[in-house]
């Protein structure tokens, strides 16, 4: 008898669930609805990883990794550009 893991997509446009077989488990899949590789994990280590990611988020003012802090955004005016090079 084959037991089967459900696996999450951890995009958030995403999110799809879909079983995979237990033998899987360790390994990486592509989602079968956006392509984003995923390493099947049993649930409970997988919500885990997803409470960890929202603890460093919280840290970080709710901020994805890289992303800038700006408080006001960036404005630039140019003036007299006639060509790609200069």
């Amino acid at each position: 008898m084959i037991q089967h893991v459900t696996a999450k997509c951890p995009n958030p446009s995403c999110g799809l669930a879909f079983p995979q077989p237990a033998e899987r488990l360790g390994k990486n899949v592509p989602c079968p609805a956006c392509g984003q590789v995923i390493t099947i994990r049993p649930e409970e280590q997988a919500l885990e990883k997803s409470a960890e990611r929202d603890r460093i988020a919280a840290k970080r003012g709710g901020r994805k990794s890289g992303a800038p802090s700006l408080s006001s955004p960036l404005i630039a005016v140019l003036d007299g550009i006639r060509s790609l090079w200069n």
